[in-house]
C-alpha cells in the first residue's frame, strides 16, 4: 500500500467528517466532558471505522453494484429501513422495566 494514497485517503475521511452533524455533536460532547484528548481519540476511531466499513464494500464492487442496479439500491433501503424499525421495537419493548441507561448500554 502506498502510503501517500493512504495519508490522503485519512485526511480525506477526516476532512469529510468535520461538517456539523451527529458525529461532530459527538465529538464537541466529548471534548466538554472527557477532554481535548478523548474527542481526539473519538475522532480518530470514527475515522478508522469509517475506513474500515467503507474500503470493503468498495473493494468486493458492492457501490458499483448498487449504482448500477435501482432494484439493488431499494432492496439496501427496504433493509435499511427494517433494521431501524427492528432497533426502534427493541428499545420500545424493553424499556417498559428498564431504567434508561441500562437500555441505551444493552442495544449499543
Amino acid at each position: 500500500m502506498d502510503p501517500a494514497l493512504w495519508i490522503a485517503f485519512v485526511g480525506t475521511v477526516i476532512v469529510m467528517q468535520m461538517p456539523p452533524g451527529p458525529d461532530s455533536m459527538l465529538v464537541v460532547a466529548r471534548g466538554i466532558g472527557q477532554g481535548r484528548l478523548v474527542a481526539l481519540f473519538t475522532v480518530l476511531g470514527m475515522t478508522a471505522g469509517a475506513g474500515m466499513v467503507k474500503l470493503p464494500l468498495i473493494a468486493l464492487g458492492v457501490s458499483s453494484l448498487v449504482r448500477a442496479s435501482p432494484f439493488a439500491f431499494a432492496m439496501l433501503q427496504w433493509l435499511g429501513a427494517a433494521y431501524l424499525v427492528w432497533i426502534g421495537l427493541q428499545l420500545v419493548f424493553r424499556s417498559k422495566d428498564m431504567p434508561v441507561q441500562q437500555v441505551v448500554h444493552e442495544i449499543s
